[in-house]
């Protein structure tokens, strides 16, 4: 029997024959990896479909094999789906729980494999030339960006009129809109969001609107553009900053004075709140706005205010860090500045205060004050920022419910503690080193350039006894110095060089005021309440040029621990 050359034509595009069971393989990592890559969905589930005649729930798939590599040797195709990673079932199973079953694995993995036909997997997963733009996007991470549509005007020109929507960010007006420039922002989201259930915009009327019907469209588009603008991957977007970047109109410059600002705040009912205050509102005042929106008791507002802050949550590409923001800094405009790397605010409402003792007077003042430091605790511990606890101190702490666990946090004394960005030091030479204040002692601990702890390196740690002086240089800003004492000899001078050494500084001058504090209330006798201050107390030293110093006279208790002996000596850490 002849075979025609269409035939022929056919029976190649199947490709070679493939055994349609379920497989399973043996791949051993090399110098180049297990040689393949995975694609798949983002999200868990999705609709039954058929393969080799089976109905399976969407599967991750062998997206490229390389030449050669660990996973050809061991039969891997092109295509090939993955039922099973290391005995664990993985169909329905999003595109990360697959790549971090397959990393887990150490250097041998075994994988449960069906293979298709190509077109079998086109039809499944289309090429890039038959896909028409299909692309897999991760829809689960939002971030709210601060856009409204607070108004609208008529446009009117020679030739027409019509009507332009307001569109602002965080009270500044950026770019107006007719309604036929949102449909086209819709189809042009839709055709390359296609997998993505976009919200109905408001529908088109045929007639001329009343006053009644506009503002019905105003709040209609305001909704549809802040639903779609919060999932992160379309926020970002070109074609969405393209729409907010381009001018309907000339007139730009109306600006809104009160504006909202969401803040992040550690309480058991309510992560974010939202604050209507002026634009230029400063720090201290913002701070007596969230006391009143928190129903903090009237009698606690002025110690709320002096013993918490506004910290912006800093995002480096490899820690992260959160930043006091100085009592005449403007929030909002911190706020607008990152708005398009934050999650849904960069600005925190966290403690201002290292003395446990005031701690503990201030947990019993007010009981909404007492659910944000309580739950403040909670969160860093799960959040694992407290790196200077010991490996006994972790074991100690694990099974303890919460009450017990911040119990035994802040008697370590490490729950107030701030930790700082990888720092050069000029006491360390082979590397930066991660500043560490807390209200007992000060410490520096070797890391590496991303922030990680060396595990083998001992940490230099300074009572406050030893701590002489410290200021920021005249000339660098950038340039925290420090004077310790030294056993028989002179004080000795370490330089950090961070970009928060006025914080840094800040947060040196809050624990002198403390400590001296607590001695002079304890000395006379008086009761702890009253360390609690009034409204015209400052809690908080004037972060002036000069020199600050503690007392010279060393304590008898006063203590150092790690390679202290060799910073006395030659200042290498």
């Amino acid at each position: 029997m002849s075979v025609t050359e269409e035939e022929v034509d056919k029976l190649s595009m199947l490709g070679p024959q493939i055994d349609s069971g379920p497989r399973t393989v043996i791949i051993k990592k090399t110098g180049t990896g297990f040689g393949f890559n995975v694609r798949g969905q983002v999200n868990e589930g999705g609709q039954l479909k058929s393969i080799n005649g089976q109905l399976y729930a969407p599967l991750q798939h062998v997206s490229a094999v390389l030449d050669g590599g660990a996973a050809q040797q061991a039969g891997i195709r092109m295509g090939d789906r993955i039922l099973e990673v290391n005995g664990i079932p993985v169909e329905g199973a999003p595109h990360k729980v697959v790549v971090d079953l397959i990393k887990s694995g150490g250097d041998q993995l075994s994988l449960t494999m069906i293979s298709v036909s190509k077109q079998t997997h086109e039809r499944l997963e289309p090429s890039e030339d038959t896909a028409y733009g299909m692309n897999f996007y991760d829809y689960s991470e939002k971030r709210p960006l601060p856009i409204t549509i607070p108004d609208y005007r008529e446009i009117k020109t020679n030739s027409e009129s019509y009507v332009v929507f307001n569109i602002f960010f965080a009270g500044r007006m950026i770019c107006s809109h007719r309604y036929s420039d949102f449909t086209k922002l819709y189809d042009a989201l839709k055709a390359e969001f296609n997998d993505f259930t976009f919200p109905r915009l408001p529908g088109k009327w045929p007639l001329s609107l009343s006053e009644q019907k506009l503002d019905q469209r105003r709040r209609g588009l305001e909704s549809w553009l802040d639903q779609v603008s919060a999932v992160k991957v379309i926020g970002e977007s070109e074609i969405l900053q393209s729409f907010l970047k381009r001018e309907s109109s000339k007139s730009v410059s109306v600006v809104q004075d009160e504006v909202e600002l969401r803040v992040a705040v550690c309480h058991p009912d309510n992560e974010i709140i939202s604050i209507t205050a002026s634009r230029r509102c400063k720090c201290k005042r913002l701070l007596s706005l969230i006391a009143a929106k928190l129903n903090i008791a009237i009698g606690s507002q002025d110690a709320f205010v002096d013993y918490f802050a506004l910290f912006e949550y800093v995002d480096g590409s490899t820690y992260k860090f959160e930043r006091k923001i100085g009592s005449e800094e403007v929030p909002h405009t911190i706020y607008t500045q990152n708005y398009s790397s934050m999650s849904s605010t960069c600005i925190l409402l966290r403690r201002w205060l290292f003395n446990p003792y005031i701690e503990k007077q201030l947990s019993n003042s007010c009981s909404v004050i007492r659910a944000l430091l309580f739950t403040q605790v909670v969160k860093d511990y799960e959040a694992k920022k407290f790196i200077m606890l010991q490996i006994d101190q972790i074991v100690n702490l694990r099974g303890l419910i919460s009450e017990k666990l911040v119990e035994q946090l802040r008697e370590m004394n490490v729950h107030s503690q701030i930790v700082f960005p990888p720092s050069n030091c000029d006491a360390r030479k082979d590397g930066p080193v991660r500043v560490c204040v807390g209200f007992k002692i000060f410490s520096m601990l070797a890391c590496t350039d991303d922030g990680l702890v060396e595990k083998d390196q001992q940490p230099v740690s300074f009572t406050w006894d030893l701590i002489k002086s410290w200021h920021v240089d005249e000339d660098d800003n950038h340039n925290f110095v420090l004077e310790y004492c030294r056993p028989n000899k002179k004080p000795k001078k370490i330089v950090i060089n961070t970009t928060y050494a006025l914080y840094l500084k800040e947060c040196f001058d809050k624990i002198q005021f403390e400590k001296k504090d607590v001695d002079l209330k304890l000395s006379s006798g008086t009761e702890l309440t009253s360390i609690v201050p009034s409204n015209n107390v400052n809690p908080a030293f004037p972060t002036t040029k000069t020199n600050t110093s503690l007392s010279s006279q060393k304590s008898a208790n006063a203590v150092h621990a790690g390679s202290f002996e060799d910073i006395v000596s030659d200042g290498d850490l």
